[in-house]
């Protein structure tokens, strides 16, 4: 009886002292939230005034693309009736005959002091907690006929040279975040590109760049179950289609029936 007492002491010790040590954490964490947001307060990227990463007016005042003008192939903000994005000619250009995706939303236009403030924010300047909020804002642009029991979400990682730049995959962080609101499980579908930056390559060298770049995660639980699945693939911008065409047309050799795309803003 005594050996049991014993081990019933050692077991409760145990859960104590973890329960101490995850109090001694949260302290700690909130201490230190305390100390930055005393002497470094949280502001909006956009317009700085102090309480929120992003406050309300600006968020009410982006840039967004309404659907109802939007191209419904390609997503362009004014492609409803005639898309000079997508066109042949523009297609051919680009060295591809036709989209590779079922179809791509964008949720605001890109303005490199407004939208571009808020990715460079997210993504150069490690503010993690756009994230959530450029998922939201992604996740309301989504149609609703794409969220489906058979669908799921990835994103395209950041290359391995950005996540050590960085110190983290923003990419990640913006398909767990859209996935979450959307409802719908996220993976890791896709390898590291190894890529150059895009950002300083013309419309034709993105898609030299892209092509052929991306594999499929063989460890990911969705590989084996690709086949007849539906993938929205989430990005934050999307400049010329080429990292989302290269990625979406790997999918669709692989055997997914139909490959959406989603991104925060588009140049």
């Amino acid at each position: 009886m005594k050996k049991r007492s014993d081990k019933v002491d050692r077991v409760s010790s145990q859960y104590r002292d973890r329960s101490l040590l995850s109090c001694g954490l949260l302290y700690a964490q909130a201490s230190k939230e305390i100390f930055l947001e005393t002497f470094w307060p949280t502001r909006c990227v956009i317009c700085g005034a102090p309480g929120e990463v992003l406050c309300r007016d600006c968020e009410h005042t982006l840039p967004y693309i309404d659907f109802w003008k939007a191209c419904p192939a390609c997503g362009a903000s004014l492609g409803l009736h005639q898309c000079v994005e997508c066109s042949s000619f523009s297609l051919a250009q680009k060295g591809i005959e036709s989209l590779p995706f079922n179809g791509c939303v964008s949720a605001t236009v890109f303005d490199n002091d407004i939208t571009g403030k808020i990715v460079r924010a997210h993504k150069d300047l490690g503010e993690r907690r756009l994230a959530g909020i450029m998922g939201r804002i992604i996740a309301q642009a989504i149609p609703p006929e794409w969220v489906q029991e058979e669908c799921a979400v990835t994103y395209i990682p950041a290359t391995r040279k950005a996540f050590q730049r960085r110190g983290f995959d923003h990419g990640y962080a913006l398909g767990t975040s859209v996935a979450s609101w959307i409802g719908l499980p996220s993976f890791y579908v896709f390898n590291r590109p190894k890529t150059h930056d895009q950002r300083k390559l013309s419309r034709g060298q993105r898609f030299v760049n892209m092509n052929g770049r991306f594999s499929l995660n063989k460890s990911s639980t969705l590989f084996n179950k690709l086949e007849g699945a539906e993938i929205i693939i989430v990005d934050d911008v999307y400049t010329t289609g080429a990292t989302l065409c290269s990625a979406a047309q790997i999918l669709r050799d692989a055997g997914v029936s139909k490959v959406y795309c989603a991104t925060f803003t588009r140049v």
